[in-house]
C-alpha cells in the first residue's frame, strides 16, 4: 500500500503525527538533521495524519527473540539450512515478517510457511544466480508489452512502479508460454527487489513494501474469454 490518500487529513491523527514529529525532532541536538529529505518527507506524512518514516515496522530490525525463532524453529528444520547464506538482509526479514509476525495463521501454520517459503526461495536464489545478468528467453516481447516503469518513492521510501497489462492475446499466438512468462516474471521482481534496496541505501531506512499500479483498460474482454489468454494473464500478475 503507498501512503498516500485521497480522503481528508483526519485533523485529530495529523495533530498527533505533527506531536511526534515534534517530539523526535527536539529529542536531537539543536540543529541536528538526521536525513534531511526523511525529515522534510516526514512532515508530510504528519499533516496527512500518517505513520511517520521511523514508526514503520519495516525499518526495524529481528528482535532477539525473533532471531531465535528463526534460528532455532525455522532454519534448524530447514532440509539444507545453507540457503539461509543466499538472502540478502532485507529479504531475510521481509520473508519473517511476512510469515511470522503478520501472519494470520497458527503459530505452527506460520512456522511451517516459513520453513517452506525459506526452503523454496532460498533454492531458486542458489539455482538461477544474478538473473538480471542474463537474458531470458521472450522477456523483450513481454517486457515491451507490460511497459514497466519505476517512478520514485512515496513519502515512506517505498518504491513506485507501474505497469499495463494490455491485448495479451498477441503473446500468446507468438508462443510465449506460462512457464516462459513466470521466468521473465521472476526476472522483473529481482530487478524491482533490487531496486527497492538501491533507493534504501540512498535514502534509508530500510523498505521490503511496494506500491504497485496496474493499469487494465488496455486489457482486451473478449480475448480473456480464451483458456490460453487467462492462463497467461494469470502467470503475469501472481
Amino acid at each position: 500500500m503507498g501512503c498516500c490518500s485521497s480522503k481528508a487529513a483526519d485533523p485529530a491523527a495529523a495533530a498527533a503525527a505533527t506531536e511526534r514529529l515534534e517530539k523526535r525532532r527536539n529529542s536531537h541536538e539543536p540543529g541536528v538533521v538526521v536525513n534531511a529529505r526523511v525529515e522534510a518527507e516526514d512532515g508530510e506524512l504528519a499533516a496527512l495524519g500518517l505513520q511517520l518514516n521511523d514508526e514503520l515496522e519495516e525499518g526495524d530490525p529481528l528482535t532477539d527473540e525473533e532471531e531465535a525463532l528463526l534460528r532455532d524453529q525455522i532454519v534448524a528444520k530447514l532440509e539444507d539450512p545453507t540457503v539461509m547464506d543466499c538472502f540478502d538482509e532485507t529479504s531475510r526479514v521481509r520473508v519473517f515478517r511476512g510469515m511470522i509476525t503478520n501472519n494470520n495463521g497458527t503459530d505452527e501454520e506460520n512456522v511451517a510457511e516459513a520453513i517452506e517459503t525459506y526452503a523454496k526461495v532460498g533454492a531458486w536464489l542458489r539455482e538461477t544466480g544474478d538473473v538480471l545478468k542474463r537474458a531470458v528467453p521472450k522477456e523483450d516481447e513481454l517486457t515491451a508489452r507490460m511497459e514497466t516503469t519505476i517512478g520514485g518513492e512515496d513519502l515512506q521510501g517505498h518504491l513506485v512502479w507501474c505497469e499495463v497489462l494490455g491485448d495479451i492475446a498477441g503473446l500468446v499466438e507468438g508462443g510465449l508460454t506460462s512457464e516462459e512468462c513466470k521466468a521473465c516474471r521472476m526476472k522483473t521482481m529481482e530487478a524491482i527487489r533490487a531496486a527497492q534496496i538501491k533507493s534504501c541505501e540512498t535514502r534509508g531506512p530500510r523498505r521490503y513494501k511496494q506500491v504497485y499500479v496496474i493499469d487494465l483498460s488496455q486489457l482486451s474482454v473478449t480475448s480473456m474469454r480464451h483458456s490460453k489468454v487467462r492462463d497467461l494473464a494469470k502467470a503475469i500478475v501472481t
